[in-house]
């Protein structure tokens, strides 16, 4: 089962909210809501301000924010900041648990830059998730300089090697936009619908979307409720606010 989420900036400084809505096999059905957000417990260099457990009683995935990218591609944790109590707290409640790659500490041109990048990527990711007990991985991807080709190829790379935990992408909402052409996916360089050709190779690899909602606005007013319904509406494929 395949859910579109959409990320939705909160005035609480330390996380994100993210809604999932709607099961991707079914437009029309609603699924029961779920909660997901980014804890930036780490260390003073991740996001930084949760230093306690304020996750919000209802969330279902707890995203821990974020690795560290390296000039090889690969990625590491600051162990000694990992919020131990606190996952043992949330495992024993049932939620999902992961970790994320992107923010202001990660370098997706080291991670792309080759075929040996990506895999030295993969392989630091699964041994961090293999190590502290994950439940998958939030690629946090607002860089285009790779071709949609590149990144859905180590997207696979990457589900694969994870087996069973859970993939998710949580990219900028132009990355699916009806009001501009969709171009190759070997063509890098261009944010619009730099997501219709990972979607594409990839669908099968990612389980969670979850685009972002409070940036690179499009059609309608930036933070209301249209535009999240038109940012929804064009990531679904639907006739958007303005239908293109």
């Amino acid at each position: 089962m395949k859910i579109l989420t959409l990320i939705a900036l909160l005035a609480v400084a330390c996380f994100s909210a993210k809604i999932n809505w709607w099961q991707k096999t079914n437009p029309v059905q609603a699924t029961t809501p779920m909660l997901s957000l980014f804890y930036c417990g780490f260390g003073g260099d991740y996001c930084g301000q949760s230093t306690t457990n304020d996750v919000n009683p209802n969330t279902n995935n707890i995203i821990l924010a974020f690795v560290n990218s390296n000039v090889d591609g690969s990625v590491t944790i600051d162990a000694a900041d990992f919020p131990q109590a606190e996952y043992d707290v949330w495992k024993s409640q049932g939620r999902n648990v992961l970790i994320s790659v992107g923010g202001q500490n990660g370098n997706w041109a080291y991670i792309f830059a080759s075929n040996d990048s990506i895999t030295a990527f993969v392989n630091s990711l699964v041994q961090i998730v293999t190590e502290f007990n994950l439940d998958g991985v939030d690629l946090d991807i607002e860089m285009y300089l790779a071709t949609p080709r590149t990144v859905a190829n180590a997207i696979i790379q990457l589900k694969t090697a994870l087996g069973n935990k859970l993939v998710i992408v949580s990219p900028e909402c132009v990355a699916v936009y009806q009001g501009v052409a969709d171009y190759s996916a070997d063509t890098a360089g261009q944010a619009y619908n730099y997501f219709v050709n990972i979607i594409r190779l990839a669908d099968d690899y990612i389980d969670f979307y979850q685009p972002q909602a409070y940036n690179n606005w499009y059609d309608v007013a930036g933070g209301s409720l249209d535009y999240i319904k038109d940012v929804y509406l064009n990531w679904r494929n639907l006739p958007g606010v303005l239908s293109w």
